[in-house]
Order: C-alpha cells, then sequence, then structure tokens
C-alpha cells in the first residue's frame, strides 16, 4: 500500500541501503499515487538504482507522472519499465519530457498501456 511505498521508498534513500541496483514491484494492487509520488521523490535522490520495473500496479497517468518525473531527476536510473499500469494518453507529454532529458533512462518499456 501507499504507506509501504513510503518506508520502501525511505529506505532507499538511506546510505546503507545504496547496494540496491534494482527495485521489482509486481501485482501491488494496493499502491496509489501517493505511494507512487514518495517512490518518483526516492529516484531523484538514490544514487544506485539503475532498474524500476512496475507491473501490473495500478498507476494510472496521476501515479505514473510521480514515476516520470523522478526519473527525470535521477542520474543513474539506466531501465524503466512500466507495463501494465493503467497509463494512457495522459503520461505521453510526461515520458516525451523523459526522453528529451539529459538523464533519460537508455531502457524504457511501456507495454500494454492505452498510449494512443
Amino acid at each position: 500500500d501507499d504507506a509501504g511505498a513510503r518506508a520502501l521508498a525511505d529506505a532507499l534513500t538511506k546510505g546503507e541501503n545504496s547496494h540496491v541496483k534494482s527495485l521489482v514491484i509486481s501485482y501491488g494492487g494496493l499502491l496509489g499515487a501517493a505511494g507512487a509520488k514518495d517512490l518518483g521523490e526516492m529516484l531523484g535522490k538514490n544514487s544506485s538504482l539503475t532498474k524500476l520495473s512496475l507491473s501490473n500496479v495500478p498507476l494510472g497517468d496521476e501515479g505514473a507522472k510521480h514515476i516520470i518525473a523522478g526519473a527525470k531527476e535521477s542520474k543513474c536510473l539506466v531501465v524503466l519499465e512500466m507495463n501494465y499500469v493503467r497509463m494512457s494518453e495522459g503520461s505521453g507529454g510526461a515520458l516525451c519530457e523523459l526522453l528529451e532529458g539529459s538523464h533519460s533512462p537508455k531502457e524504457l518499456n511501456v507495454v500494454s498501456n492505452s498510449l494512443e
């Protein structure tokens, strides 16, 4: 849930957890926009996470935009996967801005969303 996402984000911004390189969250049905905001903020602060994979997590456009904003701030994120997260064309502009940025991920996977 969002409280769990907040705790996870807090843990990943602390120095003793700087060894974590990959985070996979799948089938996190209770992760909402507030939890996505916490994870997005963590992406901007974390100095080691190179891969974030979110799959079957109902973020919607609001949550997706929080993750994308954090990815834009990240200096180390190489792979961003947001599959089946209920993004629509409302997230398209944010994705374009991410790809145009100087620190954009080298691999972006957005399978099975409604980005028409």
